[in-house]
């Protein structure tokens, strides 16, 4: 039998991590960590185990962004 997992829905996480709920959401978007989503539920599930390196000094969730200064290059001529 496996052992039992808790499972974190994005606002409990981020506050078990320290950080923002949109943190949390950018990570999940870019593969960073895993998550669930129920059917019928908006909220995606995130267990503990998977938050845990996070909390170790040296594992930031995200790093720093680079945003584009002149944009991605389709303006027109």
């Amino acid at each position: 039998m496996r052992g039992y997992d808790e499972l974190f829905n994005t606002r409990q996480a981020a506050a078990f991590l320290g950080v923002g709920e949109l943190t949390v959401r950018l990570a999940v978007k870019e593969g960073k960590l895993r998550a669930w989503r129920l059917p019928n539920q908006r909220d995606v599930l995130i267990r503990k185990r998977d938050l845990l390196p996070f909390r170790e000094p040296g594992h930031e969730l995200l790093g720093p962004r680079q945003l584009s200064l002149f944009g991605d290059g389709g303006e027109a001529a």
